[in-house]
């Protein structure tokens, strides 16, 4: 298990440090996906990373309150209604982890399907998805809304099968994708036939070769569909039902990436306009930060404690974390400017997020003041 895996609390005094934020694979999503293509930070599980982004929007939306300059009262609580979904899906995710027999995937079917036949009008429910093949597999999200008389699927992917989702090169070099497209009008008939969830459920139970995205797309969606799914996702998106065009992933991240793009596609859908959502997402970086910080100053803590000298923490902090701390701090301060283009982020906001990223930075290298080779990896 990677070690970016193994934990994901707070670093605390006394701790071991291995669940400093930096080494959680919830970091490495958020801010490694450019760069550890074909490294052993690449691949993750769903779950815990939705459990972490939780904890980081809940932070965010207690102490950053302030940088949220386009969102009221009642929008924060729309993000929270949007956490909470995410949340369940990774309870949802922890009972399929449950199944460690597959005489048991019958009654774990049968208990996911009373969740769909008892959601009410206007209800929806995120789920976790994709297929586990013999070399891993793929991480996608889901939601299903219930509507009226019938209900709504949709599907949100960054990776592997994306080739199924309408594309465009408006944005040329770059290529990008709906990643989050939508089947509306499913009848309840078909949307709760049981060979439907069993198959959607052994794709991720099963480590099988032809466990596919052919087996997705060409199989379970068509069926959903009742027709061909290209033809479905285009008369749902002349109802604004699908997401945005974006840049899909560029390295192993999909377990985290297709999170990030249910959050964007979730607050689209409860009326968030452009502006907010980018606000948000990059104030969630800056979240992070925040996070860095305290479990930075829980590792000097530590080191006062144990009678060290604060100066030398090479037992403590890893070449390894210095560069994905660094790749952090770039890509917020990077991303702070893009916002200031937009209008999203004022002069003043700008300042915190430098004052933010140079405490950081100094702080690191307060810490590895001793260590020459460090100080050459932080001018990088």
């Amino acid at each position: 298990m990677p070690r970016h895996e193994q934990l994901s609390s707070c670093c605390k005094p006394g701790k071991d440090f291995l669940g400093a934020i930096w080494r959680n694979g919830a970091f490495a999503g958020e801010f490694g996906d450019p760069h550890i293509q074909n490294t052993d930070l690449e691949g993750g599980q769903t779950a815990p990373s939705i459990r972490t982004l939780a904890k980081i929007i809940r932070d965010l939306v207690k102490e950053r309150k302030g940088q949220l300059s386009l969102m009221e009262k009642e929008d924060l609580q729309k993000v929270e209604r949007i956490v909470s979904d995410l949340v369940l899906a990774s309870e949802i995710d922890a009972e399929k982890d449950a199944v460690s027999d597959h005489k048991c995937v019958p009654d774990f079917v049968k208990k996911f399907q009373r969740r769909l036949t008892e959601m009410k009008d206007g209800q929806r429910l995120a789920v976790t998805g994709g297929w586990s093949d013999k070399g891993g597999g793929h991480a996608i999200m889901h939601v299903v809304w219930k509507t009226k008389d019938s209900y709504d699927f949709s599907v949100i992917n960054t990776g592997q099968g994306v080739e199924y989702h309408p594309a465009t090169n408006k944005w040329f070099p770059k290529k990008k994708h709906k990643v989050a497209i939508t089947i509306k009008g499913i009848k309840a008939e078909r949307f709760l036939d049981p060979a439907i969830w069993f198959l959607f459920w052994k794709l991720r139970l099963t480590h099988k070769k032809e466990n596919d995205s052919e087996q997705m797309y060409e199989v379970l969606l068509p069926h959903l569909a009742n027709g061909p799914l290209a033809q479905a996702v285009e008369a749902a998106d002349k109802d604004d039902l699908c997401g945005e065009y974006e840049t899909i992933q560029r390295s192993g991240t999909c377990y985290y990436r297709c999170i990030l793009s249910t959050l964007r596609f979730l607050m689209k859908r409860d009326g968030f306009n452009e502006k907010q959502r980018k606000q948000f997402l990059f104030q969630i970086r800056c979240a992070y930060l925040d996070r860095v910080l305290a479990d930075l100053k829980a590792m000097k803590d530590q080191q006062c404690a144990d009678g060290k000298d604060s100066s030398t923490s090479s037992g403590l902090l890893e070449d390894s974390d210095v560069r994905m701390i660094n790749v952090a701090c770039r890509q917020t301060a990077m991303a702070a400017l893009k916002e200031l283009k937009r209008g999203s982020l004022d002069a003043k906001g700008l300042q915190v997020v430098r004052t933010q990223v140079k405490t950081v930075q100094e702080t690191i290298k307060n810490m590895l003041k001793s260590d020459v080779a460090f100080q050459n990896r932080l001018g990088e």
